[in-house]
């Protein structure tokens, strides 16, 4: 084969398919695929030494991580001043147990209530919160670092993922650098209690590129066995993990087809771990502790979540490129028609879209992987089948927004690979709106992350793009309430009960004002309210004040 027949198809591989590769060089489609197993194999054996693929810039996988690795920190660098904010105070400053290191092999095999009569049942996230008290105490700086730490190490991991499926370092750095700098990610990162998103991502981006590198490189069952150990400590993080075992699924059939629909079905051999995992942790959980508790579900209607997903789908890809209104507890929409303007226009760009994922099936595979990610990823937050208080969340894009930074950078690769040889000039723009953009996003996550900075700033930002946010007012009451801003606090918790008349909390906090005061009338009107609306939680912090 000719040098230059090598080059195109290197060059081409991620853009065409081998039948059309095969059509515009002449040669036999057995040949084409012969080179590239040789290449997938030199690859594989210099992946670790950082090396990359003929015809990709010789940069050092190590220098780009490194320059991504300075950025991350120095735009997170504010996030570091930041205090316990929101649910960061019942799961760390109010929850004892994790105050104490020698609880970590109970956090396994029990679950919390610091949100109540709930079943919250994250092991390694509460784990790692203690690993962080034992070091930090009660001061939030080594909290934050662990978050940014996380960060950073789920941005290599998909550095490393992305090289592994596609070759090519161009899309690699590219997806790495959107996804580190990206604000919508502050959710994650620069809220404490976020963590839990990080650490799964991180894990189950590493359970799926061990899967795919003993299964299609062959390297050997350690890796495999690190696979499914992976895909552990991703349930033991966070309940969206159970998707992962579908995610290699569809990976298996739709991504690496040539390989093995040949065989016929996939060999059950590789799945039966992940299933055995799968079941075991589902029994675990449904036996003693349910998925779903009081307070963690609303009753909206299946046909309504079903003709709003398309819409919610769309608000998140919207995000990706004008994050203009970042915020916790977003209102929960749902449509009752399909002919609702929102619900009819998105389903029309989604269906669009979907038919133009679908043609880049053969010639433009990150394309085709890219939205296929966010789909699989972004489903269980789409209500379809638990409707959850919210609809919308914006650390529930973390993970599934890999898939639209890959789409984005092979798209900018495409374009400027186009540009370089026709007009310098038109390849230079390529560059600088890359610049601006990536700057951008980094601009607007330094300037969010001062919304996280206290309870008072998540508070206000809140509601200043959700006014309905009642439990927002609770929280920015207690904060005033802290504050000794009795009058303030007072009138947040008024506000919070002309938005929600059934929040026990509210009332149980008016009553520690109105005592204070010595209004004992009020105070005592409030209390009872407060034992009937949310007699769990109420009885809890009365026992701790005796206790006390």
């Amino acid at each position: 084969m000719k040098h230059k027949h090598k080059e195109y198809i290197l060059e081409n591989i991620n853009k065409k398919s081998i039948e059309q590769i095969a059509r515009d060089l002449g040669l036999k489609e057995r040949k084409i695929r012969q080179y590239l197993k040789g290449v997938k194999t030199e690859t594989a054996k210099t992946e670790e030494k950082g090396e990359v693929m003929p015809g990709q810039p010789k940069v050092k996988s190590a220098f780009i991580l490194f320059l991504i690795a300075v950025l991350t920190v120095g735009i997170y660098f504010n996030s570091l001043k930041g205090g316990f904010v929101f649910d960061d105070k019942p799961m760390i400053v109010q929850y004892d147990f994790i105050k104490d290191i020698r609880n970590i092999p109970k956090a396994f095999i029990s679950s919390t209530n610091i949100f109540g009569n709930t079943n919250y049942y994250r092991p390694l996230q509460t784990v790692s919160y203690m690993v962080d008290y034992f070091l930090w105490a009660d001061d939030p700086l080594g909290f934050h670092m662990t978050n940014v730490m996380f960060h950073i190490l789920a941005v290599m991991a998909i550095y490393f993922f992305i090289i592994l499926l596609f070759g090519n370092k161009i899309y690699a750095a590219l997806t790495a650098l959107f996804f580190s700098v990206h604000p919508v990610h502050t959710a994650a990162v620069s809220y404490i209690a976020g963590r839990a998103d990080s650490m799964l991502c991180l894990f189950a981006v590493l359970s799926l590129h061990c899967y795919i590198k003993f299964k299609y490189l062959k390297t050997g069952k350690g890796c495999f066995a690190l696979s499914v150990l992976f895909f552990i400590f991703a349930l033991l993080t966070k309940e969206s993990a159970l998707i992962v075992p579908l995610v290699i699924l569809l990976f298996d059939i739709f991504l690496f087809r040539w390989t093995v629909l040949k065989k016929g079905i996939p060999e059950p051999l590789y799945y039966t771990p992940f299933a055995v995992t799968l079941a075991a942790y589902l029994l675990f959980r449904v036996k003693y502790m349910s998925f779903y508790t009081p307070g963690t579900v609303e009753p909206f209607p299946f046909f309504s979540r079903i003709i709003t997903a398309p819409y919610i789908m769309m608000q998140y890809v919207r995000l990706i490129f004008f994050p203009n209104d970042l915020h916790i507890e977003r209102l929960a929409w749902v449509g009752s028609s399909f002919f609702n303007v929102r619900i009819f226009l998105s389903t029309a760009l989604l269906v669009i879209l979907l038919l133009v994922v679908y043609k880049a099936q053969k010639n433009s595979k990150p394309v085709f992987f890219g939205f296929l990610w966010f789909l699989i990823w972004i489903f269980p937050s789409l209500n379809i089948v638990t409707p959850l208080l919210s609809t919308l969340a914006d650390n529930w894009l973390y993970i599934p927004s890999i898939g639209l930074f890959l789409i984005l950078a092979f798209r900018i690769a495409q374009l400027y690979d186009i540009t370089r040889k026709k007009n310098i000039f038109l390849s230079f723009s390529v560059i600088l709106i890359t610049l601006l953009y990536v700057a951008s996003m980094a601009a607007i996550t330094v300037t969010h992350n001062k919304n996280w900075a206290s309870e008072i700033a998540v508070c206000e930002n809140t509601i200043r793009f959700n006014p309905l946010a009642f439990k927002v007012y609770n929280n920015l009451g207690v904060a005033y309430a802290e504050m000794g801003k009795m009058d303030k606090a007072e009138e947040s918790f008024l506000k919070c009960l002309e938005i929600k008349p059934d929040t026990g909390m509210a009332y149980y906090n008016l009553y520690k004002i109105y005592a204070g005061r010595g209004d004992m009338d009020k105070a005592n009107e409030c209390l009872n309210k407060a034992k009937e609306l949310d007699p769990y939680e109420v009885n809890v912090l009365i026992e701790k004040k005796y206790r006390k």
